[in-house]
């Protein structure tokens, strides 16, 4: 009599769980064996973590249980973290002594600040990378300005994070007396990722602020009350934020996914690791031949391709090649302006800042791993809270309100 044996399901963990770890689990189907792995309880969405330091969004709206969402996709979630990968073995071990076998792994650990080795940065600037670092900042700073003394405020980078941090310290405390917000970066303009007239819309949109832009010159030294630049200038700060971009993991070269330390992790076409190809790199970790801008759309996408990828594989077929889509970058300038950068036109608008919010909405939403109702609920409640909070921190004359819908290209 012939036996039928039931085909075993295909082992997948996932190192990593956000944009781009979250993104590969929800996308693979119950007829795999998913494990998700990560040290941290909560999905944080990063994109909006700028209003935490005005104070618009309480850190609650920001974040999401990653356990219910992995448990909702149908698979498990570990709380601890990668220790060592043998990645001819199949295996990682994490710090708690847990040995976790696969068939086909995802690495999507993201990186980490990059403080450029700056003498008193790390231990003194505020990190600008989490929910808890700008609640930390938001706290801080009201606190400073409750005591009623001058306070001098340095954002160290100009590009999306120091932007969107300065438009939220003007938001809040822009009208006060006392405060002083100092952005300093090595370029000679702040996002410089888009056309020259980006710089000077946002100079320009603080002509009237206790803004000063220090370009062209790096950081020195973080000291407990001042910062010193490369060109010789000393800047009082109170309080310092380090927005200074990002790095590769250092355990991306000790797991073997990458040749070197401080490189990010080398991936074909299809987002496989060219050493091990039962490996897929998604998100801000992967080493793309063509560079991507370190987006959460860009990492949702790729995790959804490395899981499909996955799919694909285990059922004998082809992987596919990853191909980015063209979505738009959306900055926001507290409540001066707003920016919409696209290949073709950039856009300049505070009411573009709404658009920002329609995103954070409904990725916090597909994310939400209650049931319908339960999710409907949570987002209308984000969405009263945003809504009512944005809209109090806009002047509402007659004047404001046509400026708020007033668009301008920007070349």
């Amino acid at each position: 009599m012939k036996i039928l044996r039931r085909k075993k399901r295909p082992r997948v963990l996932i190192v990593g769980a956000n944009f781009g770890g979250l993104s590969a689990a929800k996308a693979l189907p119950g007829s795999f064996r998913a494990t998700v792995l990560d040290p941290w309880p909560y999905f944080e969405f990063l994109p909006n973590i700028h209003e935490l330091v005005s104070r618009i969004k309480p850190p609650r709206d920001l974040r999401l249980s990653k356990r219910k969402i992995v448990e909702a996709a149908g698979h498990r979630f570990v709380q601890d973290r990668a220790a060592t990968w043998r990645p001819e073995e199949k295996c990682v071990r994490t710090e708690s002594g847990l040995e976790i076998p696969y068939d086909y792994a995802v690495c999507a650990v993201g990186g980490v600040s990059n403080f450029f080795n700056t003498p008193g940065a790390r231990e003194i600037a505020f990190n600008f990378k989490s929910v808890e670092n700008c609640h930390a900042i938001g706290k801080t700073l009201a606190a400073h300005m409750r005591s009623g003394k001058p306070c001098s405020l340095v954002i160290v980078g100009g590009g999306i994070e120091g932007v969107e941090a300065l438009g939220e310290a003007l938001r809040r405390y822009g009208d006060k007396p006392g405060i002083a917000v100092h952005l300093v970066e090595g370029r000679d303009r702040v996002l410089a990722f888009g056309p020259p007239g980006l710089h000077d819309a946002v100079v320009g949109g603080c002509r009237t602020m206790p803004a000063f832009f220090h370009m062209g010159t790096s950081v020195k030294r973080v000291a407990k009350n001042a910062v010193e630049l490369s060109n010789g200038e000393t800047i009082p700060a109170d309080m310092t934020i380090w927005t200074g971009g990002v790095k590769p993991l250092a355990d991306l070269a000790s797991w073997g996914l990458a040749n070197e330390s401080g490189q990010w992790a080398p991936v074909n076409e299809f987002l496989q690791s060219p050493m091990h190809p039962d490996i897929f790199v998604a998100g801000d970790s992967a080493g793309l031949k063509t560079p991507l801008g370190k987006q959460a759309y860009h990492a949702m996408d790729m995790g959804v391709c490395a899981a499909q990828n996955i799919i694909r594989l285990s059922k004998g077929g082809s992987p596919r090649k990853f191909k980015p889509s063209p979505k738009p970058t959306l900055v926001a300038f507290g409540a001066l302006d707003a920016f919409l950068v696209a290949d073709s036109i950039t856009l300049a608008g505070p009411a573009l800042s709404f658009a920002k919010e329609a995103v954070y909405q409904n990725a916090m939403h597909r994310f939400d791993p209650g049931w319908k109702p339960a999710r409907a609920s949570h987002t209308a409640a984000r969405l009263t809270r945003a809504g009512l909070n944005k809209a109090l921190s806009y002047a509402l004359s007659p004047k404001d309100l046509i400026r708020l819908g007033n668009f301008r290209v920007i070349r």
